[in-house]
């Protein structure tokens, strides 16, 4: 909970909240699930790149999804044309933040996720 809270507070600090999509690149992994509660919490939606999609695949899902910034690890370093990355595994960066709640309450009406099929 509070290493969510902390990467909440550093993507609004980036400007995400309601209304931005924020892709995350990660593998099944602690640090995905703190990825995708922390989206949540800014009031974003995520948008998931596969870790397994074809480059192709995972840029056109980014030119389409209008994407705030990816959330990634430091070993996967995705490079995305335009799209700026922030790292869930550097615990320095991190550490900055407060690991407390946000104070403003996000919004039920708002988008939780958009989901990009094969079809």
């Amino acid at each position: 909970d509070g290493a969510s809270n902390r990467l909440a507070h550093a993507l609004r600090e980036q400007d995400v909240g309601p209304g931005t999509r924020v892709g995350v690149h990660l593998p099944r992994s602690a640090e995905l699930l703190v990825a995708l509660l922390a989206v949540m919490k800014a009031g974003a939606a995520y948008v998931m790149l596969d870790v397994q999609q074809a480059p192709a695949r995972r840029a056109a899902i980014v030119a389409d999804a209008g994407l705030a910034l990816v959330l990634q690890s430091q070993a996967a370093m995705l490079a995305l044309a335009g799209v700026d990355a922030m790292y869930v595994d550097d615990p320095q960066a991190l550490a900055l933040y407060p690991a407390h709640a946000l104070d403003e309450p996000v919004a039920l009406s708002s988008s939780a996720y958009v989901l990009y099929t094969s079809g």
